[in-house]
């Protein structure tokens, strides 16, 4: 797209500057070759009136022809004969008795070529000037568009100059903006609709147990405080979903810190060992209640690791929990700690009723809960935030979670570490 530069301001101020300085310059070279023509006139009439004087001092009657001879045309005879004369007395260069006449007559005939060599030149200038200008103007132009096109909404823009210089330095800053842009939109975009899906699997999450609540509640109220045997079996119900409501509440507050950066990771190099060590332990109650065996078995009892021990102290213990959850009575769960020369790898494995294939993608999913699940009461109670969290804790750490599991058989959790 050409840009009509006659009509950008910027460019008008531009070339008045120029015009001011074209015009200075144009006054001050003229005043110049004026002053030397007067200087040059002022000396040659100098001595012209030294040798008219002289000559009538000696010899008055010569008055007439002296004077005739400075006013009259010029005589190549008379010229060369007056050179003839000179040179009998050993002035070899004759072209000095001429020399401020012709001078004179220069500075005259230049004045005007000098002038016409000027007005030409800024002609010249001006037009590489305009060329130059013209160009810059079109690669501001090209930015501007762009820029409006990204104020729109369209990110893809990009501004090629393999030219050297600031404007190629402004185009390449220019799509470097737009490449922040698009990510910080989509960084909205994509909070946006974390926070509406949030919302959402909070209000479904917390629908059941404050149902349960206000039944229980309206049922204590309608009088079966009074049974005491039932008000206590409606009061620990509403004990557990109260304690359920407040879990969910809490790995909501944290998944959501983590992901937005409020609470930050602090990893120190640290016994990996004796964090798995007190997490295996602290659910000791939970497996014996269900009367199963959890076991822990590690090669050294030092196996350090750059690590946040209370982020992923939770991470692994609700994996482990899961696997609790997700096993019948009387079933094993195994940890296991390896260390091997480039990672180190946690184990959960358990033999409970396992995930169906099609459903292993999706269980680190938030609030997902596959088909085949199994927790305390044989119902599906859960609320499919563990293992979302502890995915991301285990991200914050550089690793990974790997999965197993066949239907009936049980399930296996890796969470892996590679060794810097």
């Amino acid at each position: 797209m050409n840009i009509m530069l006659d009509e950008n301001p910027e460019f008008k101020k531009i070339i008045k500057k120029i015009l001011g300085i074209f015009f200075i310059f144009f006054i001050a070279v003229n005043i110049l070759l004026i002053s030397i023509n007067y200087k040059m006139t002022y000396r040659l009439n100098q001595r012209t009136f030294h040798v008219m004087g002289k000559v009538v001092a000696q010899n008055p009657e010569m008055e007439k022809v002296v004077y005739d001879s400075l006013t009259e045309e010029l005589d190549d005879s008379y010229i060369q004969r007056g050179t003839n004369v000179f040179m009998k007395y050993g002035y070899r260069d004759s072209n000095k008795i001429q020399q401020y006449d012709s001078i004179l007559d220069i500075v005259s005939v230049s004045k005007y070529s000098i002038n016409l060599m000027i007005i030409i030149l800024f002609i010249l200038c001006f037009i590489s000037i305009r060329a130059v200008f013209k160009e810059l103007y079109q690669s501001i132009n090209k930015l501007t568009n762009n820029a409006e096109k990204i104020v729109e909404g369209n990110y893809a823009v990009v501004i090629s100059n393999e030219k050297e210089g600031d404007i190629s330095k402004l185009s390449f800053q220019f799509n470097q903006m737009s490449k922040r842009l698009k990510r910080t939109v989509q960084q909205l975009t994509e909070e946006k609709e974390f926070l509406k899906d949030m919302i959402s699997n909070i209000s479904h999450q917390l629908k059941t147990p404050l149902a349960s609540l206000k039944m229980f509640n309206e049922l204590l109220l309608d009088g079966t405080l009074e049974e005491k045997e039932v008000a206590v079996d409606f009061l620990e119900k509403s004990l557990v979903q109260i304690d359920r409501m407040e879990w969910l509440i809490q790995s909501l507050l944290k998944i959501t810190r983590l992901e937005t950066g409020v609470i930050e990771i602090n990893k120190k190099e640290y016994n990996l060992s004796k964090t798995v060590i007190e997490e295996v332990a602290a659910l000791k109650y939970n497996a014996n209640i269900k009367k199963q065996n959890l076991s822990l078995y590690y090669d050294s009892d030092y196996v350090f690791l750059e690590h946040d021990r209370r982020w992923l102290g939770e991470a692994i213990r609700n994996i482990i929990k899961n696997s609790i959850d997700y096993t019948k009575e009387s079933g094993n769960i195994d940890v296991i700690l390896q260390e091997r020369e480039s990672l180190i790898r946690i184990s959960i494995k358990d033999n409970g009723v396992g995930i169906h294939e099609k459903d292993i993608p999706k269980i680190f999913n938030r609030f997902y809960q596959g088909k085949n699940t199994l927790r305390n009461d044989q119902k599906r109670n859960g609320t499919g935030i563990g293992l979302s969290l502890s995915e991301v804790i285990v991200e914050k750490h550089d690793g990974y979670i790997e999965v197993k599991s066949e239907v009936n058989k049980g399930s296996e959790f890796t969470i892996v570490f590679p060794k810097r």
